[in-house]
């Protein structure tokens, strides 16, 4: 599995699309934002695991026998758009061909139980233009605990993030104590102020995390890339 891995990105995707944009209601009546933790840690597992694991992973999903909890919350919240059963689901993505045809009719048939019209039968939105972000001023990220009150674009130091570095950005400092944040921070805009480009991508936060020693902190029994 490269370090990039389009499929685990879009599973990482779902992670942060999630707690920024579901919300549910427990128990007790209160309302939260949604970040499926138990999800995150059981993809980490399978991400270590190699290609393999990451897409062994995803089938288990999406067949057995009952969908997840989290499948409810998005069902309930109308975001089924990001789901593990429409990245299935879709063929336009580039990873379609490494799921079994029984994972990809799986997926198709909880979607329309669900009410979620297959790609078959209508467009499934991808995840790269299907983020519907919060109405709002965009902020520069500090080392503070994860919110849901950021803007609509994840900045630090002035620069956007792609929703690549997002992704990588909120899952490694979801794991790390705000002293390593402030770390991290620094390292990665010092690996931008070596590019070109204006917007912090998910390299910069790969090679950051890297150069700090936060990688096995964030993806703790992942082998480090190249080692």
């Amino acid at each position: 599995m490269s370090d990039l891995d389009p499929l685990a990105d879009d599973l990482l995707g779902i992670y942060t699309q999630s707690g920024r944009e579901v919300t549910y209601v427990t128990d007790g009546g209160e309302t939260r934002p949604y970040w499926p933790n138990r999800y995150l840690q059981a993809l980490k597992r399978a991400m270590a695991a190699g290609e393999g694991g990451l897409v062994d992973f995803v089938v288990r999903l999406v067949e057995q026998p009952e969908p997840s909890r989290g499948f409810h919350y998005l069902h309930d919240a109308g975001r089924l758009d990001i789901s593990v059963e429409a990245l299935v689901a879709d063929p336009t993505r580039t990873y379609h061909r490494r799921f079994p045809a029984s994972a990809v009719k799986a997926a198709k048939a909880r979607l329309r139980e669900y009410g979620y019209a297959a790609v078959d039968d209508a467009p499934v939105t991808s995840s790269e233009t299907s983020v519907a972000q919060p109405a709002g001023k965009a902020e520069t990220l500090v080392a503070v605990p994860i919110t849901t009150s950021w803007g609509s674009t994840l900045k630090l130091g002035g620069r956007e993030m792609t929703l690549t570095g997002q992704s990588w950005y909120i899952v490694a400092i979801g794991g790390l104590r705000p002293e390593q944040v402030t770390r991290l921070n620094g390292a990665i805009l010092d690996r931008c102020a070596n590019h070109a480009s204006p917007q912090i991508g998910g390299n910069h936060v790969l090679e950051a995390l890297l150069e700090t020693g936060l990688y096995q902190r964030t993806w703790p029994g992942v082998a480090s890339p190249g080692s």
